[in-house]
């Protein structure tokens, strides 16, 4: 018993000096990168648009859409308004009662039914609602608990993406003018705290770490954003230009590697994928713009 104590003691020890490790990593003094790298970066993430095209327009994942529209309308690139537009006609110019419309054009006006969209994530329906402002959805009580700032301390609190992905909502209905303005200002400022304590003590550079670095720039807490997180997020840029939503360890065969996933581990290939690509190519928009 004693030897088996001492082996899980030593464990205990090797795994706390390791997280101790990346958190140094993840938190130590950078310089931060060059507009030519960023640069470099955004062109390398819209070459993996265009060589992954008919994959991506068959996807109606709407956020990540709207934030290839955000990257077009920050840069002005002809190949990010191009593709973004050939969704627009595909979906958006379809289906003019699609929920999602108010979130890509601020005067649209769409006839919310909650039943039709009561099976959604909360965090949906937080974005559906600061987009359109709906009255009858704003009485919801799953919208207006997702307005108070503990909001996923109390109801997910083991959900890697639930402060970001209020502070998603919460930025919704700032650029739609939902709600008390000074609540949604004084929210914001409480999750950008929030998401700066992850970023400092959650060092895997997965799908949700480049949501977090995000988030802080799109809300305007630039000066949150260390630069050695900025680097992070480029050195995980993967050579076709995309980012996947882990982070490899070491290979387990059959070209699949023990990954940091936003879930702690998991068994994955090294790819990218449109979810954390659509993240990447916004952070660096965002950059770029500034």
């Amino acid at each position: 018993m004693k030897k088996l104590a001492k082996l899980i003691t030593g464990m205990m020890v090797v795994v706390i000096g390791i997280y101790l490790f990346l958190v140094w990593q993840n938190n130590k003094e950078a310089t931060y990168p060059s507009e030519a790298e960023i640069r470099t970066s955004f062109e390398k993430s819209i070459g993996w648009l265009q060589a992954n095209r008919t994959e991506i327009l068959a996807s109606t994942n709407s956020m990540l859409w709207w934030m290839i529209k955000e990257s077009a309308d920050l840069t002005n690139d002809p190949r990010l308004v191009e593709i973004y537009v050939k969704y627009k006609e595909n979906i958006l110019d379809k289906h003019p009662r699609n929920v999602w419309r108010p979130i890509f054009f601020s005067n649209s006006y769409v006839n919310i039914d909650l039943l039709e969209i009561i099976q959604f994530p909360d965090y949906n329906l937080h974005f559906i609602y600061g987009a359109s402002c709906s009255r009858s959805l704003e009485k919801e009580e799953v919208i207006q608990r997702q307005l108070k700032p503990n909001f996923c301390d109390d109801h997910h609190p083991i959900s890697p993406a639930c402060v970001t992905h209020q502070m998603m909502g919460m930025r919704f209905m700032q650029r739609h003018d939902c709600g008390d303005q000074i609540m949604v200002k004084e929210v914001i400022a409480a999750l950008q705290d929030k998401i700066e304590t992850q970023l400092v003590w959650d060092p895997r550079i997965v799908d949700v770490y480049l949501q977090r670095v995000m988030m802080l720039l799109d809300s305007g807490a630039e000066e949150l954003v260390k630069p050695i997180w900025i680097k992070s997020v480029l050195d995980a840029q993967l050579n076709d230009g995309g980012w996947g939503g882990s982070e490899t360890l070491f290979p387990v065969g059959s070209n699949k590697y023990l990954s940091f996933t936003s879930h702690i581990f998991g068994i994955r290939k090294e790819e990218s994928d449109f979810h954390a690509s659509a993240q990447g190519l916004l952070i660096m928009s965002m950059l770029l713009a500034k």
